[in-house]
C-alpha cells in the first residue's frame, strides 16, 4: 500500500490509509452495529410485549428505532464489509441502490427526530388538549417523515449527481464532481435536513428544559399554595440531575452526531473539481460521530420512564421467578436428603 497511484483504477481506495486504522475502524463499526442492534431490538420487543407501552406517542419513537435499524442494515453493515475487505464488494448497480437507500433512511431518521421533539413539545405545552388531537396529527407527521425524503431523491432520479464509493465514508455517497447546479441543489437539501433534524429539535428541547426548570422553581418557591412548599430546596435533586443528563445527551446526539457530517459533506462538495482533498482518516473521524448516534438513539429512548420501568419490571419478575425456582429446588433436595423416620407401635403390657 506504500506505492499508491490514484490514477490506477486497480488501486485500493484505502491505499493511503494505514492498516491499523482500518483494523480499529472495523472493530468500532462492529461494536456499534452489535450494540445498536441489541438496543433497537430490545425496544421493539418491549413495545410488542408490554401493552402499557403501546400508547399513541410511542409510534414516533418506533419510527426512530425502525429507521435506525434499517440504517444499520443498509449503511453500517456494507461500510463494515468495505473497510474489512479494503474495497466496495457489491458492484456499481448495488452502489447506486445502497446509496439511494442510505440517503433516504438517514433523511427519514432526521425527520423522525424532528417529529419526536415536536410531539414532546406539544405534550408539555398542551397537556389537556394533547390526548384529543394527538392521534391524527401523529399519524400524519410520522407518515410525512417517511414520505418527504422521497422528494429529496428526485434530483438523483433525474440524473443530477451519481452515487460513487468513497473510502472516507466507507459507503456510496452522492458525487457532483464540478457540477455547480448539483452542488447547490444538494447543499440546500443538506441544509434543510440539518435544520429539521438537528437545529429545530435542539431548540425545542432547550425550550422544554427551560420551561420544566422554571415550573419546578415556581413550585419549590411556593407559588402553588396547595402544595404547601414555602422555601426552595438548597440543592439539585436526583430528578433534576437526571433531567439535565438527558437534556445534555439529546444535544450531544443531535448536534455532535449531525453537524460535523453536514459540514464535511458541504466541504467535500465545495472542494469538488479542485486539487484539494480531505484525507481518508479525516473523513473517518467525522463519520464515526454519525455512527455513534445510532447507538445513542436507543439509549436515549430506553431512558424513557415508561420503558425503563418496563425493563425493571421484567428483571424483577425474572429475579423473583429464579428465587422461587431456587427455593423449590432447595426444598426438594432437603426433603430427599432428610431421613424418613418410621414410628413402630410398642407393646407396654407385662408378660
Amino acid at each position: 500500500m506504500d506505492n499508491c497511484n490514484h490514477s490506477n483504477t486497480t488501486c485500493s481506495p484505502y491505499c493511503d490509509t494505514k492498516q491499523w486504522i482500518l483494523v480499529l475502524q472495523s472493530i468500532y463499526l462492529a461494536a456499534i452495529i452489535l450494540a445498536s442492534s441489541i438496543g433497537n431490538l430490545t425496544i421493539l420487543g418491549l413495545v410488542m410485549k408490554c401493552k402499557d407501552l403501546q400508547y399513541r406517542s410511542m409510534i414516533v419513537s418506533m419510527s426512530v428505532v425502525v429507521s435506525d435499524q434499517l440504517i444499520i442494515i443498509f449503511f453500517h453493515i456494507p461500510a463494515l464489509i468495505s473497510v474489512s475487505s479494503g474495497d466496495w464488494q457489491f458492484g456499481e448497480t448495488a452502489c447506486q441502490i445502497f446509496g439511494v437507500i442510505g440517503f433516504y433512511l438517514i433523511s427519514t431518521r432526521w425527520m423522525s427526530m424532528a417529529v419526536l421533539s415536536l410531539d414532546r413539545f406539544s405534550l408539555m405545552l398542551f397537556p389537556f388538549r394533547y390526548p384529543k388531537w394527538s392521534k391524527p396529527y401523529l399519524i400524519i407527521l410520522t407518515t410525512t417523515a417517511w414520505v418527504l425524503p422521497v422528494l429529496m431523491l428526485f434530483p438523483t432520479f433525474f440524473g443530477v449527481g451519481e452515487y460513487t464509493f468513497r473510502a472516507g465514508f466507507s459507503q456510496c455517497i452522492i458525487n457532483c464532481s464540478d457540477n455547480r447546479t448539483c452542488f447547490g441543489l444538494y447543499v440546500s437539501i443538506y441544509t434543510s435536513q440539518i435544520i429539521l433534524g438537528a437545529i429545530v429539535p435542539c431548540s425545542l428541547y432547550t425550550i422544554m428544559y427551560c420551561i420544566s426548570r422554571n415550573k419546578r422553581r415556581m413550585i419549590q418557591m411556593g407559588s402553588h399554595p396547595n402544595l404547601r412548599i414555602s422555601s426552595p430546596d438548597s440543592g439539585w435533586s436526583s430528578r433534576d440531575k437526571r433531567s439535565l443528563t438527558t437534556f445534555v445527551s439529546i444535544l450531544i446526539t443531535l448536534l455532535l452526531g449531525n453537524l460535523p457530517v453536514y459540514f464535511l459533506a458541504v466541504t467535500r462538495q465545495t472542494l469538488a473539481g479542485t486539487h484539494m482533498s480531505i484525507p481518508v482518516y479525516g473523513h473517518m473521524i467525522i463519520i464515526d460521530c454519525f455512527y455513534a448516534t445510532t447507538l445513542l438513539n436507543p439509549l436515549l429512548i430506553i431512558r424513557n420512564r415508561d420503558i425503563s420501568q418496563a425493563i425493571r419490571r421484567i428483571f424483577n419478575r425474572s429475579r423473583s421467578l429464579s428465587r422461587r425456582t431456587a427455593s423449590i429446588s432447595t426444598l426438594r433436595r432437603s426433603s430427599i436428603a432428610q431421613p424418613i423416620k418410621i414410628h413402630l407401635p410398642t407393646d407396654n403390657t407385662d408378660d
